[in-house]
């Protein structure tokens, strides 16, 4: 039950909040001071908005899933106290001898302890109404905050990613909607009805940010992506995005079934094959990074995601140009 992973998110998310404002501020008084112009303001205003957007998504889900963990391992907490108390009556029916029921015992002992601290980790994640609560501000560019850094790899002290002004542009992008419901999916009545927005983000349009939006009365699962392609799963609720690339001196798009590193969420590398479990009328934040494409070998020239159910059935493709 490690929990440096979900601290770290939330010192991300809320620095990354935490330092717009802080922009937001400095515009404010600049403008009053007057070394900027109304026009200017306003712009810088209108830029900034869109990362406060962003952070608070990016807040919301975090706080939304630690949520959902906290009363996971709440619920886990009082069933290992309940199997604890029936080794006493497992003991006097003879299902059970007293060495046995010692070891089961000091395992349950150490289990209660393990889940205790977890759930208490998960209420200070989720209370913390500022990054000084879990350690201190993250301080990083505006718009790296969105791609930084995986928790192992700020574990080992590393710095911030280097800037990519000029390596990655992205061209001819329009922001693509693709909606899966009852009657574009045949989605059984009940059961997972989702959206799925992507579009470039950063200075440049260098990331891919993907939102998948739980619309159904149900959980719904989304695979980022799918590994080694959609698969039957989580009855008919399961989502997921196939990639498909055009490398350099070729025509043809071909599937790429792994794209390790490419891949996360509120600042956290996503490094799981299992899929997210989205909470009916919740928003999950994925950014993809293809320049990190490169990093496996892989020269890419064009990306299309392929947003497709556990059966296959496409619901909407998103294709994006790297100029380099």
């Amino acid at each position: 039950m490690e929990t440096t992973d979900a601290r770290y998110r939330f010192r991300l998310a809320l620095s990354f909040l935490e330092h717009v404002r802080g922009l937001m501020a400095d515009s404010e008084n600049a403008l009053t001071a007057g070394t900027i112009n109304r026009d200017r303001y306003e712009s810088v205003i209108e830029y900034y908005a869109g990362h406060l957007q962003r952070a608070e998504d990016h807040l919301k889900a975090a706080r939304e899933s630690e949520a959902h963990t906290r009363t996971s391992l709440e619920h886990e907490l009082r069933a290992t106290r309940n199997r604890q108390v029936e080794l006493t009556d497992a003991v006097a029916n003879g299902e059970m001898d007293r060495h046995e029921a010692n070891e089961q015992n000091r395992h349950y002992t150490r289990a209660i302890s393990e889940l205790r601290n977890a759930i208490a980790a998960a209420g200070q994640n989720v209370g913390a109404t500022s990054a000084k609560d879990l350690g201190g501000y993250i301080d990083l560019p505006l718009d790296k905050y969105i791609t930084a850094p995986s928790v192992a790899a700020a574990q080992r002290g590393a710095t911030e990613p280097s800037s990519k002004t000029g390596a990655l542009i992205a061209v001819g992008v329009a922001l693509a909607i693709f909606v899966m419901g009852l009657a574009a999916l045949g989605v059984l009545p009940g059961s997972a009805n989702v959206e799925i927005h992507a579009q470039p983000i950063g200075p440049y349009g260098e990331f891919i940010e993907i939102t998948f939006r739980n619309e159904g009365a149900k959980y719904a699962f989304f695979y980022t992506p799918w590994p080694e392609g959609p698969k039957n799963d989580h009855n008919g609720a399961a989502f997921g995005i196939e990639v498909y690339i055009v490398e350099r001196d070729s025509e043809a798009f071909r599937f790429l079934p792994s794209s390790p590193g490419c891949w996360s969420s509120g600042g956290v590398g996503i490094v799981r094959e299992e899929p997210f479990a989205v909470e009916p009328g919740i928003s999950l934040p994925i950014v993809m990074d293809p320049s990190n494409l490169k990093t496996l070998g892989i020269n890419a020239m064009r990306l299309r995601l392929v947003f497709t159910r556990s059966n296959g059935a496409e619901a909407g493709r998103f294709e994006y140009t790297l100029n380099r």
